[in-house]
């Protein structure tokens, strides 16, 4: 597992495996951590990708506003160095 930052973003991902990207996203107030670490197998067959939104977890706060928009550009930015077609993972609000 790597942890590594994404260039010229202000977001941080957690990286483990190789293979198509799946993209794990928290909930608002969250962070990657929602996830834990119990992914080795999935890992043997997928890229994984758990991303710290900007001003949360271990990412930077972003400058401006924080809105909707804003998130999917920096997340856009961030997942594009990544080969393949994305999956987004997320978590569903009580």
């Amino acid at each position: 597992m790597t942890r590594a930052p994404c260039p010229r973003s202000p977001l941080y991902a957690r990286v483990m495996g190789e293979g198509p990207p799946l993209v794990f996203l928290h909930g608002f107030g969250g962070s990657s951590n929602y996830w834990g670490q119990s992914f080795d197998g999935l890992a043997s067959r997928r890229r994984l990708v758990f991303v710290d939104l900007a001003g949360f977890g271990r990412s930077l706060r972003a400058g401006g506003p924080y809105t909707i928009d804003g998130h999917v550009q920096h997340l856009a930015h961030c997942v594009s160095r990544f080969p393949g077609h994305p999956v987004l993972v997320g978590v569903r609000p009580r």
